[in-house]
């Protein structure tokens, strides 16, 4: 069977081409087409022919419970960070959902004990591609999976704190991603995912990309038990270093929480959590990466689908039908005990000084106004025209969801 058959191209009432092939019918299943004849019918099994005339449809019938964008995915550029179990689920899950392109960031090579947790790393991924290095072997395993899919890969890492302090980034195979690279990177991707080992990676991305696109991070504890799945909408939501409720932070007397952000520079040289794995080897189940790369897929598609539209709605509310990403919040997963699972609300605290609390935001209109700079300098549009007109900016303690609000901040 040629997965790649056109069965038919309809066009919907926003105008949006939409090209339903083999592969892709099962997201149109049951969807309502209608014919240059008038009759209307239902996208079942092929053909997708009309009943009176056995013409092929040409309009897709939209209604506000049928929010799935298939065009949107197909044409969305991820960009994944971390390679190893976690980030196979969530590069799958995409892959086979039909995303487009992507953009797959890891300095590491395949060691045996990463085969028992990673689908995509096998015998015949690794025999295909004769490359001991993750994002060629996962290149080789996603064309398997979407042949269609264009994957840039790139054979490093980020250049946070810990691998420039320690050199470890000498001995990667390409390039260190810097400041600017980052940047040149957000201006053609739709997305981050974060699936790396370790915290300081997390925070170095997020300094850099926060206030640029949306980002989705993924990570199990160092036991393997626990999981959490963040994510930041650039300037609206906290960022994925943000606290929550339940995080120690006290202001001293000169009311800043110097004390919270040493133990996190302590931790990992650029801030970080407790309970999640700051270096490489924490314990790994297959089944509960699965879990958390599910969510995080998930999380994934709510942005891909709404974040286009809310931005050129003005901010006004999120698409309608869309579900909404989580929202100043975090999802801490029990994947074996699921019943545990829940959200955490971000705090949203402010120092005596009216700076955002938080390793990295404390110092945002700062680093958002020179990481502009460079953004406009490499042909780049911001989000907002500039850190004082964001959201997050004129709503210090906490964005609230648009699933709450008509209209969102004092636009």
């Amino acid at each position: 069977m040629n997965d790649k058959k056109i069965l038919a191209v309809l066009v919907d009432e926003n105008s949006l081409t939409h090209e339903v092939t083999q592969r892709n019918l099962r997201a149109y299943k049951g969807r309502l087409v209608k014919c240059e004849c008038g009759e209307i019918i239902s996208i079942d099994d092929p053909p997708i022919i009309c009943n009176s005339c056995s013409a092929v449809p040409q309009t897709l019938i939209s209604s506000a419970h049928e929010w799935w964008n298939q065009p949107a995915l197909e044409s969305a550029n991820v960009l994944l960070i971390g390679c190893g179990a976690i980030g196979n689920e969530v590069a799958k899950n995409l892959a086979l959902m039909g995303v487009g392109n992507m953009t797959i960031v890891d300095f590491d090579s395949i060691e045996e004990h990463n085969l028992s947790r990673t689908v995509l790393f096998n015998s015949h991924t690794m025999e295909k591609t004769e490359s001991p290095y993750k994002v060629d072997v996962m290149k080789e395993g996603l064309l398997s999976l979407n042949p269609d899919m264009n994957i840039v890969t790139k054979c490093t890492g980020v250049l946070d704190s810990i691998s420039k302090r320690k050199g470890s980034y000498l001995w990667w195979k390409d390039e260190a991603l810097n400041d600017e690279m980052l940047i040149e990177l957000s201006t053609n991707h739709d997305m981050c995912v974060i699936a790396t080992d370790g915290v300081a990676p997390k925070a170095y991305i997020t300094r850099i990309l926060y206030p640029l696109i949306p980002i989705v991070q993924a990570a199990m504890n160092s036991t393997g038990s626990v999981a959490k799945v963040r994510t930041s909408l650039p300037l609206i939501t906290g960022c994925i270093m943000c606290p929550k409720e339940g995080d120690i932070v006290e202001l001293d007397e000169q009311g800043h929480p110097s004390k919270y952000y040493q133990r996190l520079q302590q931790q990992t040289g650029a801030g970080g959590c407790q309970i999640f794995a700051e270096a490489m080897g924490a314990a790994s189940f297959t089944d509960s990466n699965a879990v958390v790369g599910s969510l995080a897929t998930s999380q994934c598609v709510s942005i891909l689908m709404g974040w286009k539209k809310f931005v050129s709605g003005g901010f006004k509310s999120w698409p309608k039908g869309v579900p909404l990403p989580l929202w100043n919040e975090e999802h801490l997963v029990y994947p074996r005990n699921p019943g545990l699972s829940h959200n955490i609300k971000l705090l949203n605290m402010l120092d005596l000084y009216d700076d955002f609390v938080c390793v990295e935001c404390s110092s945002l209109i700062q680093r958002v106004s020179k990481t502009f700079e460079t953004l406009k300098r490499i042909g780049g549009d911001p989000v907002f025209p500039s850190i004082y007109e964001s959201l997050r900016y004129l709503n210090p303690e906490g964005v609230d969801s648009p699933s709450r609000n008509k209209k969102l901040g004092k636009m």
